[in-house]
């Protein structure tokens, strides 16, 4: 693996602490504007990368509502919204996301898309499928199980 990945890529603990080498100094905001631009370009790699989904847009940061990055299908109304939340510690954290998933989810689709946690997806007539996803620089398997 160490042939073709750098060595910060080679574990969760080497990532974890290249991140806190570049990200030394940096106050929060200015830290998670860096982890998004990460995410920005990670995104493309991950298994909704095969839906067919572009590049995430950055969104703007005042007005994000808890989606920091938005994706669109070229051939879909399909959207793909994103979270990157550099520290996502406890299940508080995670509740908080979802909660302004939620949110974000009523304010920009139409009632008549169905339950928010349908199939992990929405999609009646002609609204969009949409997809939501939280990337971290945590491990969440400890969050999850907290949460369950």
């Amino acid at each position: 693996m160490k042939d073709f990945f750098p060595e910060y890529l080679t574990s969760y603990a080497n990532l974890r602490d290249h991140f806190e080498e570049n990200f030394d100094g940096l106050q929060p905001r200015e830290r998670g504007q860096k982890f998004a631009k990460v995410v920005q370009g990670v995104v493309p790699h991950t298994s909704l990368e095969s839906r067919g989904f572009g590049e995430p847009e950055l969104q703007q940061e005042s007005h994000d509502e808890g989606v920091d990055l938005i994706a669109t299908h070229p051939s879909s109304r399909d959207v793909l919204c994103i979270q990157s939340k550099y520290t996502l510690r406890d299940k508080n954290d995670l509740d908080s996301v979802i909660n302004k998933f939620q949110s974000y989810h009523a304010k920009h689709f139409a009632d008549t898309a169905g339950p928010f946690f349908a199939l992990s997806r929405v999609s009646i007539g002609d609204e969009p499928t949409a997809y939501f996803q939280i990337v971290s620089g945590n491990d969440l398997h400890n969050v999850l199980r907290e949460r369950s």
